[in-house]
């Protein structure tokens, strides 16, 4: 039951572009936080970085703060780390856990 509570979605947001939703990026309780562009035309273009960005601001003083990313995933590999977030070990899956280190980067 406490596993439930932990991954329950504590804020979420869309993604406007031109008023038309293009993704979401979103907080669970437990510090993991996400952001989804769905048209790959939009990839590249800074909207997931802005996006993000507003996120972390708000959550600034929140602890902790992780992703999990797929390894092959290197758009997002690269637009964490540049958000300063490390490599924190494998996670779920195979895929790899980044912990927000540097919140100077926001």
């Amino acid at each position: 039951h406490g596993d439930r509570i932990d991954k329950m979605v504590w804020f979420a947001g869309i993604i406007p572009v031109n008023v038309r939703p293009v993704g979401i990026v979103h907080c669970k309780e437990d510090g993991e936080v996400g952001i989804v562009i769905g048209e790959k035309t939009l990839w590249g273009r800074g909207i997931a970085d802005a996006a993000l960005r507003r996120l972390l601001i708000y959550l600034k003083q929140r602890s902790p703060i992780f992703a999990v990313i797929h390894p092959d995933n290197k758009r997002s590999i690269a637009l964490f780390s540049r958000l300063g977030f490390v490599a924190a070990g494998e996670s779920r899956n195979g895929q790899v856990k980044y912990s927000w280190e540097d919140r100077s980067c926001v």
